[in-house]
């Protein structure tokens, strides 16, 4: 009995130790990320201080807030090892071949989830803050207000003239803005233009093309342009590809858009 009070007592005497220990940790200064979600996650919401090593993707693609100065690594094993970063953060879908090596080596490496429906968005927010210091101020974690519903159905039109259904983040988003989907069937659907052209939607919101890839052709069939020229906007396409923090100013955008 006395061995197992004394066991008890060095227990209690050590575990402020260890909390201690893990809170005078260092936070991470030297990052580097692996892919263009995680890229823009940290060109817009980590703290200045840190010293950050973005994709080869950064600029592949546009986005307005990307700021001039970003350093970029090659994406290769030997140069992230060079760059010795304190911790490598990734998406789940991307680079799994060159996450698994540097594990192996040693490196520190984290994986952000990838936000599947709106209320995910809040995990993804919650991991960022746990992985490193970030600017609190720039952190939108809700739309700015409760919109009533508009009775007025919106069609989101993706490359390929898919078109998204419920049940998706997109879905959550339009419907948190007041708005109906047009479609009534969850997931991705490819649209009938018969039935574009017989029924159309009060509203189109579609990506504008960056290419003149086969992907975006379907854009010019006749009934679809008479359909957007009446009924839809260009939007950026950035912010839907990636959910993060940004997805709430959707709503709110959204939220005002055609507003009657």
């Amino acid at each position: 009995m006395l061995l197992y009070r004394l066991k008890f007592i060095g227990l209690l005497l050590w575990l402020p130790l260890v909390q201690a220990q893990l809170q005078s940790q260092p936070q991470p200064q030297q990052i580097v990320s692996l892919d263009l979600c995680t890229d823009w996650l940290l060109q817009s919401y980590a703290a200045p201080a840190l010293q950050i090593h973005y994709s080869p993707l950064l600029r592949q693609y546009p986005n307005p807030r990307l700021r001039d100065g970003l350093t970029q690594h090659d994406g290769r094993l030997e140069t992230i090892l060079a760059l010795q970063p304190d911790l490598v953060l990734s998406g789940p879908f991307n680079a799994t071949q060159l996450r698994k090596r540097l594990t192996q080596l040693g490196v520190s490496v984290a994986v952000l989830p990838f936000p599947q429906r709106l209320d995910d968005i809040d995990k993804l927010v919650a991991r960022l803050r746990e992985l490193l210091p970030v600017q609190e101020a720039l952190l939108q974690t809700e739309p700015q207000a409760v919109y009533p519903p508009r009775h007025l159905n919106l069609l989101m039109l993706g490359a390929n003239g898919i078109g998204t259904g419920l049940e998706t983040l997109e879905n959550d988003v339009l419907e948190a803005a007041g708005w109906q989907n047009y479609l009534n069937a969850s997931g991705f659907q490819r649209l009938d233009m018969e039935q574009l052209v017989s029924d159309p939607p009060d509203a189109v919101l579609w990506t504008q093309p960056v290419s003149a890839s086969l992907a975006n052709l379907f854009t010019r069939h006749a009934a679809l342009a008479e359909i957007r020229g009446a009924h839809s906007t260009l939007a950026d396409s950035w912010r839907w590809q990636c959910p993060g923090p940004w997805t709430f100013q959707l709503i709110d955008e959204l939220a005002q858009w055609k507003r009657h």
